[in-house]
């Protein structure tokens, strides 16, 4: 997980998300992940107003653990 605040849920997706299921992908060789039931788990926001973003909301081992559940089989196919 990368903490940080982000400005968009997608940027929130993408930087604190994907680009780590990206590194962790290419060492497990997972089959891929179920992103948007990840993001809906872990992203929180903070502000109101023009100061209103997007956070990673919990824990590095909770980041973890709804990575875990939302891993999807690797294909044989491939």
């Amino acid at each position: 997980m990368k903490a940080g605040t982000y400005n968009t849920r997608s940027e929130a997706i993408y930087g604190g998300i994907i680009t780590v299921l990206d590194i962790a992908d290419e060492e497990v060789g997972a089959g891929g992940y179920n992103v948007d039931a990840i993001a809906n788990e872990v992203l929180g926001t903070i502000g109101e107003g023009l100061s209103y973003r997007h956070v990673i909301a919990v824990s590095e081992g909770e980041f973890w653990a709804s990575v875990k559940r939302h891993t999807l089989p690797k294909s044989d196919d491939a």
